[in-house]
């Protein structure tokens, strides 16, 4: 009986033995498995980390040099030189001396120009600089002509420095000039009325003619914006949209109380961003207006289209870039899609820049230079 037990004992101990072996494996897979599933985890989350950084491209030039975005890369001054740093065809990059400090640049994709005092000249035009009677404030340029503004003129030049036109400025009050979309225009201030009033001139410089004439009375402009086919004034009391084929007024929408900080004219739909004058003063964003504009050649097939959004807490910009709204605050940029299938209402964090933000310059549709210290960067929105 005494030999049974023992036998009994013996069976239940190697069972046991087994059966804690068992366990032991399966507990030896369960934490493999775990510690597998933990790896692939962090693992996703170090990319989906890194997804949410940016960093952006370094440009040559430093913060504390004068540059211009030409619309294909970034002309600077450095020590003597005048240096071109094309984004994306290093080949196009060129250096030309600059002995003087006071010399200053202008530039567009196709031609660029310097000037000092009294004399600019054109980089890539035959013959020495060109001088004209009075100092040179400002310069201007298109893809086939610069405007050179003094005191008391204006002096337009083809891509050959041959001068094609002057407009006279000594009876009139100059706000603002420059090129869009092949057209060169002046808006002037007449304060020989009893109100005052604006008008705006717009010239084909290659056939040599007037294009379009447009008064605005009783309210000052603000700003300028063009696309294909509309001239928008913003004014104190509207927004004013002129019809370029007809040269006529064709809808003017009340914006009293909302400044202009961005356009994006690169599209079918025109779009404009408005915050109030309150936010302007204090250097803030809280609320932003957006318009979306549907162009026609008649009144009653134009339709403008407003929303309201609500910005991120420490917005400084706001930016319409590659038809998307971005809201810059810090080092942190969120994004709210525009686009027909992926409407939203709120702004969603898109990125976080891995530089100290200073300033942010939107110089292009999809192009902004982040000041970071006396470092100059760029992002190109896709």
């Amino acid at each position: 009986m005494a030999v049974q037990n023992r036998k009994r004992k013996a069976v239940t101990y190697t069972a046991r033995r087994r059966s804690n072996s068992k366990t032991r494996r399966i507990t030896i897979i369960v934490f493999a498995v775990a510690a597998l599933i933990l790896i692939a985890f962090n693992a996703i989350k170090n990319i989906k980390d890194k997804a949410q950084y940016l960093t952006p491209s370094i440009l040559g030039a430093s913060a504390s040099e004068e540059y211009i975005y030409t619309g294909k890369g970034l002309l600077y001054f450095s020590g003597n030189n005048l240096i071109y740093n094309d984004f994306k065809d290093k080949e196009l990059d060129y250096s030309y001396p600059a002995n003087s400090d006071a010399i200053k640049v202008g530039a567009s994709e196709d031609i660029a120009c310097v000037y000092s005092g009294n004399n600019i000249q054109i980089l890539g035009a035959y013959g020495q600089s060109i001088s004209v009677a009075q100092d040179i404030k400002s310069a201007k340029c298109s893809s086939k002509y610069v405007a050179a503004l003094t005191e008391n003129a204006i002096y337009i030049y083809n891509n050959r420095a041959e001068l094609i036109e002057t407009i006279d400025l000594t009876n009139v009050t100059l706000l603002s000039y420059g090129f869009s979309d092949g057209v060169f225009y002046t808006l002037f201030l007449d304060t020989t009325s009893s109100l005052p009033q604006t008008k705006l001139t717009t010239r084909d410089l290659d056939k040599q003619s007037t294009t379009g004439i447009m008064s605005i009375s009783a309210q000052l402009v603000d700003k300028l914006a063009f696309s294909s086919k509309s001239t928008f004034a913003i004014c104190t009391n509207e927004m004013i949209m002129y019809n370029k084929s007809q040269n006529s007024v064709i809808s003017k929408t009340r914006i009293y109380g909302w400044k202009l900080v961005d356009t994006y004219m690169d599209t079918t739909k025109p779009k404009l961003v408005f915050r109030s004058e309150e936010d302007e003063k204090n250097g803030v964003y809280n609320l932003i207006r957006y318009y979306t504009i549907t162009e026609a050649e008649q009144a009653e097939q134009v339709k403008v289209n407003v929303n309201l959004y609500r910005v991120p807490s420490g917005t400084t910009d706001v930016f319409v870039l590659n038809d998307n709204l971005y809201a810059f605050a810090g080092n942190d940029i969120y994004i709210l899609s525009l686009s027909d299938d992926k409407k939203s209402h709120i702004f969603k964090k898109w990125k976080t820049l891995t530089v100290p933000v200073e300033e942010v310059e939107k110089v292009s549709d999809n192009v902004v230079i982040i000041t970071s210290g006396n470092s100059l960067y760029y992002i190109e929105f896709k």
